[in-house]
């Protein structure tokens, strides 16, 4: 089936339209999804979110080259999962809470300056009374 085709079943909203881009690119989306990602899961996982994406948005895009457009599609979807997995090793936007855990382990800005303010005044008091006469 050419891509006319399969972007007119689209626009109808057939659901072999699905079927048949899995046919037709499902190894070209595949070898992109594999290049970028580690396992196989996640692979499969975003070749069905590309037909899915394909489904969501022919509606409003008419693609002439149906390939490039699934490639586009599979690979966005592909370097999202790469960033929200490398989010989620740096610690998935939690780091805040674990910093705010250990904020309790160690002392905190407000009492060192306190301490040093604390170092500060017995110095000069000290100094005072060193000029001091002992009576």
């Amino acid at each position: 089936m050419k891509d006319a085709e399969i972007v007119a079943l689209y626009w109808q909203r057939d659901p072999s339209a699905i079927e048949e881009s899995r046919k037709r690119y499902g190894a070209y989306c595949g070898s992109i999804a594999r290049s970028l990602l580690k396992s196989e899961e996640d692979c499969e996982e975003c070749l069905n979110d590309t037909w899915l994406g394909a489904w969501n948005s022919m509606p409003e895009h008419r693609p002439e080259k149906l390939g490039p457009y699934l490639g586009k599609l599979t690979r966005w979807l592909c370097l999202s999962r790469r960033r929200r997995e490398n989010r989620e090793i740096r610690g998935g936007g939690e780091t805040d809470l674990v910093l705010d855990e250990l904020s309790e382990c160690l002392p905190g800005g407000a009492d060192t300056a306190a301490i040093v303010e604390r170092r500060e005044l017995s110095r000069s008091i000290n100094r005072m009374l060193d000029t001091m006469k002992p009576d």
